[in-house]
């Protein structure tokens, strides 16, 4: 799991949002399964999903990086 710090450049203000592993099962048509992970970015303070718009971003963190046009990386933390 990650936690990652934005900077919102317009109110100065930090937020943090969190990865969650969200498992799925893929089934084929001779009745195989194989379990996914669908990765997930959560605000830490609601819980509520970052937009999907965000995630790729997310996903491929790098400091200093924009995500979309308001936020800024200014600190990503891994377990």
């Amino acid at each position: 799991m990650a936690i990652i710090t934005l900077r919102d450049i317009e109110t100065n203000n930090n937020l943090r949002v969190k990865s969650v592993i969200d498992p799925g099962i893929k089934f084929d048509a001779s009745g195989k399964f194989e379990i996914i992970k669908n990765i997930k970015w959560m605000f830490e303070d609601t819980e509520l999903e970052v937009p999907t718009e965000f995630h790729d971003s997310l996903n491929h963190a790098k400091l200093d990086q924009y995500v979309g046009l308001q936020y800024v990386i200014i600190k990503i933390e891994t377990n």
